[in-house]
């Protein structure tokens, strides 16, 4: 009766197995909480959005509206405490400059370290655990390098469509063609004086040449009447 009563209370063993998978996850979630990095790799993953939007999201929705809230939310990642906000339309130049500044050098604390496919503890050799590392490393490389990618896609992206940039674009186009225009119309102010100039002279020449063939004329006359009365 005791075996019976001791087999009923035994606990079926695909129960037991749950159990002990449910253990273990609750000590992984312990372990990751309790230790700084792992708790860096899991936030890095957990719910993430990294989405970036597109052209076409920018033109439905509004540039401000689209980047604005992106930006912030991927203010997490910044290594510095203080991130500059995209800002509104009425953001003066430096501050605007400042925000692209600080975006195209960004820098992250994201770690990618979560899940990868090896786990050093389980080596079983000094060897298997550094050749695991080394595999960690590669993927780890490769994400961070994908990341920052995708970061300088989105403020590449917000710097090609920005309002406000393309506004100072236009003004400095602007200024650039009013100088050449200016420098234009001195460059033909001179020609013109330089050909006033030359044409005085001509005219000057001309009016000389004249004066002295009408003095030569004159004094031919002079002479021609000089003799006949001779």
């Amino acid at each position: 009766a005791a075996a019976a009563e001791e087999e009923d209370n035994k606990v079926p063993e695909h129960v037991a197995e749950e159990i002990e998978e449910r253990f273990k996850r609750i000590r992984k979630s312990y372990d990751v909480l309790m230790d700084r990095k792992k708790r860096a790799a899991f936030d890095s993953i957990d719910g993430v959005d990294d989405r970036i939007p597109s052209e076409a999201d920018v033109a439905a929705k509004g540039f401000f509206e689209t980047l604005g809230p992106v930006f912030d939310y991927n203010a997490r990642w910044s290594s510095e405490a203080r991130v500059p906000a995209l800002g509104d339309d009425d953001t003066p130049y430096p501050a605007i400059d400042k925000f692209y500044s600080f975006w195209f050098g960004f820098k992250s604390w994201r770690d990618f370290s979560y899940e990868l496919e090896y786990d050093p503890d389980l080596a079983e050799s000094r060897e298997e655990r550094r050749w695991m590392e080394r595999q960690n490393a590669k993927v780890e490389r490769v994400r961070k390098l994908n990341e920052g990618k995708r970061i300088l896609g989105l403020v590449e992206l917000a710097a090609r469509l920005d309002p406000r940039l393309q506004r100072r674009r236009d003004e400095e186009k602007a200024r650039k063609n009013a100088k050449r225009e200016e420098k234009r119309r001195a460059r033909e102010a001179e020609e013109n004086a330089l050909k006033e100039e030359e044409e005085r002279k001509e005219k000057e020449a001309a009016e000389k040449a004249s004066k002295e063939k009408l003095q030569r004329q004159q004094s031919k006359k002079e002479k021609e009447k000089f003799k006949k009365l001779l």
